[in-house]
């Protein structure tokens, strides 16, 4: 199963700039629908606490509103709303405690609201913030990866299309109403662990630069500090090397459910994990190959000149 955002022949598709705090634009963009499924986050890079509490809180809230409205009316019969595992009011993360704080905003609204909780999301594409931070430092950095801790958090990367399946079989089973999911992949590694597999994958190897917490943010908060010229720049955000001290896995407590009461067996990541190395493998054997043609062209017209 794939997702998709436009429609198919037969198919109302709407599509506006809209305010998502604006009930009267929320009603109109979720006209005609039947199910609500609520994927807006926050940007990849924030500066502002109300960047976290607007998408993360505000957001949900005003969504949850309109589709209670809409349920009473009967046009509505599910309202998905996409949370974060780690979610937790004491959490160091802006990010994590905010996720948190919405899904409360969210139950108080919307009380049949089936809540997923997803772990680290890994594509077949680029798309990832891991995979994206390793190219980065690939590209820019002469291989140099900064680990906070030596990379002792563990993560639990799931792939995107077990999560579709889980949202399709969530829709078609009535007993997920009002249930919250936590969905992780079949495997849990440290963040060097990652990063040495999908180096390994590569066919390249890094220089790992450890750096304890402390020391890290004291470089980072000094006000010489300029997070646009930062060699590892999604590292260098306050919060996002807040959250590489928090273990994002599934935690099993009481009422959240997970990928087995959903009749799923997640596919394991390592693989693709591998291919996606290969395929970028290729992919920079290729240009390689096209500059190395392009100069030898560039030198035989000089030659002829």
């Amino acid at each position: 199963m794939q997702t998709r955002v436009w429609s198919e022949l037969g198919m109302r598709y709407y599509q506006y700039c809209i305010d998502l705090t604006n009930e009267y634009d929320i009603e109109n963009g979720i006209k005609d629908c039947d199910v609500v499924i609520n994927l807006i986050g926050q940007k990849p890079v924030v500066r502002y606490d109300y960047d976290y509490e607007e998408p993360n809180i505000l957001v949900p809230r005003e969504i949850a509103k309109v589709c209670a409205k809409k349920m009473k009316e009967g046009t509505l019969k599910r309202f998905i709303h996409f949370s974060a595992a780690g979610a937790n009011p004491d959490a160091i993360s802006r990010r994590l405690r905010t996720k948190w704080q919405g899904e409360q905003e969210v139950r108080k609204y919307f009380p049949e609201t089936t809540i997923i909780r997803p772990t680290t999301i890994i594509s077949d594409d680029n798309s990832s913030n891991f995979i994206n931070y390793y190219l980065h430092c690939w590209n820019n950095n002469n291989g140099t990866v900064l680990l906070l801790d030596d990379g002792r958090c563990i993560r639990q990367p799931v792939l995107d299309w077990d999560i579709s399946q889980a949202v399709f079989n969530i829709l078609q089973l009535n007993d997920s109403i009002g249930q919250t999911y936590e969905l992780g992949g079949t495997h849990s590694y440290t963040m060097r662990e990652l990063m040495e597999f999908f180096s390994n994958s590569l066919r390249h190897r890094p220089r790992y630069v450890s750096v304890s917490y402390e020391e890290f943010m004291k470089t980072t908060l000094s006000p010489n500090w300029n997070f646009e010229k930062a060699i590892n720049w999604l590292i260098t955000r306050p919060d996002y090397s807040a959250e590489l001290r928090t273990d994002i896995v599934v935690n099993k407590r009481d009422g959240v459910k997970t990928f087995e009461d959903l009749y799923i067996t997640p596919v394991a990541t390592h693989h693709v994990l591998s291919d996606f190395g290969n395929w970028y493998t290729d992919r920079l054997n290729i240009e390689n190959h096209t500059t190395r043609d392009h100069d030898e062209y560039d030198a035989d017209d000089d030659a002829h000149i």
